[in-house]
């Protein structure tokens, strides 16, 4: 069709927001009257109409093409533009935007039609100071806020922004009151210090700078860095302290935590009180209570108060502490003390190092006390109380295996129905209950005189015999003889 022009065109913009609202239709309404070179409109039927946007009234930059078949009567037709090809929103991401239509063959018409806004959509573009769909001041959407923040953004009712860049995502009664503190949601929230955090819940507060408390209700979070993570009536004034949750915690010392449970204290630096009503109140401390009132009483100690027990690689202890799968290890200035049990219910206390030496302790049918050297069992003490050294079947209250030694000792007292020997200046004496002493070694050591002595305390007496002088007497009057010294002397 030569010389067609379209005329009276309408076209009403309905795509304003696209970007932001995904169920407003990608579309424009248009209408116009189609005419032929004459200035008649065309016979009514069908035509092949291509529409375009361009970003300059002349030459530019295809945004959107597409061809449709328009019908017409009278010259008059209508159509929606996009219903091919859905209008993009970059289309519109400049405010000089132009239309242009071509008839069939022929080419595009002149001059080409601006776009523009219908009039109510004005207010859409200048919302608060809104430019190009970038919001460039504070907004405020909902009932009954106060917004003196400078960007700030506050949603919801009754709410406050005044802080700027401060965020009130929605919710009730709530304040963000410094720079950049924000309150996600909830009720009658307050963050009031700068970089200040509620994430939602009631009547919370993060007093601190770049304090938070995530939710929960009547938490405050005051310190520094301080954080509360929810539960009821929870503080944290201390720098960098933490409450994860429960009721009624403190953290006031610097980085002190409680992870939750019920009424715990976290007073000390770097102290650590969980459980309920666990107290650490010095630095350094770790206190776990199972509800007695369990306080630490100096710095740098692990307290835990738990009356059905620790276990360690145990879940059901049966004792105060109980060690399931691995030794026990003291260690003090580099001497250590290992505990470890055996199979058959024993418990060995090996020595440090490599050197084999330990203690045994069985508790098996027929249990013993062992010691050993180099892995060798040097002294053991059996279930009937029999003590043997170098040997392993005492058959008696002591049994020695091998040569014995005893040192100097002062005489000892005598004791009612108990008798021993002693050694005194080099000689060794039997002694009964009545305190009696003989001296069983039969040679002086000052002397070397062959003799026997004994010493009767009752009577005060001391008898000492040379016994080599006694001897030769009694040979000499039996005319046996008895000592034998060329005998001895030949051994």
């Amino acid at each position: 069709m030569k010389k067609s022009k379209i005329i009276a065109a309408q076209i009403l913009l309905l795509i304003l927001g696209i970007s932001t609202l995904a169920d407003v239709p990608r579309l424009i309404n248009f209408q116009g009257m189609l005419k032929n070179g004459a200035g008649n409109p065309v016979a009514n039927g069908s035509y092949s109409v291509t529409f375009r946007i361009y970003d300059s009234p002349a030459g530019g930059n295809v945004l959107w093409t597409e061809t449709q078949s328009v019908t017409t009567t009278s010259g008059l037709f209508a159509t929606i533009l996009g219903s091919i090809i859905p209008v993009p929103d970059s289309a519109f991401n400049d405010t000089a935007r132009y239309l242009s239509i071509a008839v069939s063959l022929d080419p595009e018409l002149s001059p080409r039609q601006r776009l523009v806004s219908v009039g109510y959509s004005y207010r859409v573009g200048t919302v608060d100071g809104a430019s190009g769909g970038t919001i460039t001041s504070r907004v405020s959407i909902g009932p009954g806020h106060t917004n003196t923040g400078v960007n700030a953004f506050v949603a919801g009712e009754n709410s406050t922004a005044s802080g700027d860049n401060s965020t009130i995502g929605g919710g009730d009664q709530n304040t963000a009151s410094d720079a950049c503190a924000a309150v996600g949601g909830g009720g009658q929230n307050t963050a009031s210090n700068y970089y200040a955090t509620v994430g939602g819940g009631y009547l919370n507060t993060a007093g601190g700078a770049i304090a938070a408390v995530g939710g929960g209700s009547n938490n405050t979070a005051s310190g520094y860095t301080a954080t509360v993570g929810g539960g009821l009536l929870n503080t944290t004034s201390g720098y960098s302290a933490v409450v994860g949750g429960g009721s009624n915690n403190t953290a006031s010392g610097i980085y002190a935590t409680v992870p939750g449970g019920d009424e715990n204290t976290a007073a000390g630096n770097n102290s650590f009180a969980a459980g309920y009503r666990a107290k650490a109140l010095h630095d350094g401390t770790f206190v776990w209570s199972e509800g007695t009132a369990f306080s630490s009483t100096g710095v740098n100690q692990f307290l835990i108060s738990a009356p059905g027990g620790v276990g360690i690689g145990t879940n059901s202890p049966a004792e105060r502490l109980d060690v399931q799968g691995g030794a026990i290890r003291v260690g003090d200035l580099g001497s250590n003390l290992t505990l470890k049990t055996t199979a058959n219910g024993g418990v060995i206390i090996p020595s440090p190092g490599s050197s084999g030496t330990s203690l045994f302790l069985s508790s098996e049918a027929g249990g013993r006390i062992e010691f050993d050297i180099n892995n060798i069992e040097k002294m053991r003490v059996d279930n009937l109380g029999n003590v043997g050294i170098g040997t392993s079947s005492p058959a008696y209250k002591l049994e020695v295996s091998g040569p014995m030694m005893m040192g100097d000792v002062s005489a000892p007292s005598a004791s009612a129905g108990h008798s021993g020997v002693y050694s005194s200046g080099g000689e060794l004496f039997a002694m009964d209950a009545a305190g009696n002493s003989t001296q069983l070694s039969p040679h002086d050591t000052a002397t070397g005189e062959w003799i026997f002595y004994s010493k009767n305390t009752k009577t005060g007496r001391i008898v000492r015999v040379d016994m080599e002088r006694l001897v030769r007497k009694i040979e000499e009057l039996t005319g046996e003889q008895f000592l034998m010294e060329s005998w001895e002397k030949e051994k």
